[in-house]
């Protein structure tokens, strides 16, 4: 499992954030990821974060897991945990040189966008640069347990 630190709280507000995304580091903000961008709660104060990118075979799904199965490995590991949303936006701050085709899913509580739709963060680096956005993931409703491929990353909190 790769793993990486990164500082939440570093920002005053969402404005703040948006703009270092857009401003000197040219990063694209994806439609949907801008529907739930300003729901985001902020820590109140920096603080270090630990983070691991596990895949979904990595979590003992080979053929391929659905978001409610990757919840239950979460729940069930003693090292992993739910993300809170602000690292969606930090982690693409703080993760310039993500290589090319890679894709991450941040683990989190999904956020529900203007349309409706539970989302967590995709982060993403390709031809055309680096990008936030979102990915639908929900265990109910109209939305249900989409199956993510085995090779889907995602990333969690090491903090428990």
């Amino acid at each position: 499992m790769l793993t990486r630190t990164i500082q939440i709280g570093t920002h005053r507000d969402l404005d703040s954030i948006r703009e270092s995304l857009r401003g000197g580091n040219n990063i694209m903000i994806g439609a949907w990821a801008y529907e739930i961008f300003f729901k985001v709660p902020l820590s109140p104060s920096p603080k270090s974060l630990n983070l691991g990118f596990v895949t979904v075979g990595e979590l003992g799904f080979h053929g391929g897991a659905k978001w409610s199965n990757i919840l239950k490995a979460a729940q069930n590991s003693s090292s992993l945990s739910l993300c809170p949303p602000e690292v969606g936006l930090q982690l693409r701050l703080q993760y310039l040189n993500q290589p090319i085709g890679e894709k991450l899913f941040v683990a989190m509580k999904p956020i529900v966008s203007d349309g409706g739709y539970p989302m967590i963060f995709e982060l993403s680096n390709s031809n055309s640069g680096l990008m936030i956005n979102c990915e639908i993931a929900s265990s109910e409703g109209n939305y249900s347990d989409g199956q993510w491929d085995k090779n889907a990353k995602f990333v969690f909190s090491l903090s428990k």
